[in-house]
C-alpha cells in the first residue's frame, strides 16, 4: 500500500519511456519490426488510442536476421537481465523461441 500514493506517477513514466524506446528502436537498421501499441505502425494502434488512456512501457521488437543475431544482441546487454519474468522492476529481454519451459519444449 505504501507505493500506491506514487503509482500514478511511476505508471506514467513507464509508458512514457516504452514508447521511446519503441520509437528509437522502429528507426534502427538492425531492427526488422517493432510491437508497441503507441505506434501508428502497431496493427491495433487505433484501437489502443480508443480505449486505453495510455500505451504500455512494454515493448517487443524483432531483430535483423534470426537466432544468431538475437543470441548477439542479449549477450551485448549491459543493464537489461536475460529472464523470464514479467514480475520484476527490473528491465528484462528474452527470446521466446529459446526461453520456454522444458515442460513446453516436450510438447513441441
Amino acid at each position: 500500500m505504501r507505493g500506491l500514493k506514487t503509482l500514478h506517477v511511476r505508471m506514467d513514466r513507464h509508458m512514457e519511456n516504452g514508447l521511446k524506446v519503441a520509437k528509437f528502436l522502429e528507426a534502427h537498421p538492425l531492427v526488422e519490426r517493432v510491437f508497441h501499441p503507441g505506434l501508428p505502425s502497431h496493427p491495433q494502434h487505433e484501437v489502443a488510442k480508443r480505449q486505453c488512456s495510455g500505451f504500455s512501457g512494454m515493448v517487443a521488437f524483432r531483430i535483423n536476421g534470426g537466432l544468431k543475431e538475437s543470441s548477439l544482441f542479449l549477450q551485448s546487454l549491459k543493464i537489461v537481465a536475460l529472464a523470464e519474468s514479467l514480475g520484476s522492476t527490473e528491465s528484462i529481454a528474452q527470446v521466446p523461441q529459446v526461453q520456454i519451459s522444458p515442460a513446453t519444449r516436450g510438447s513441441l
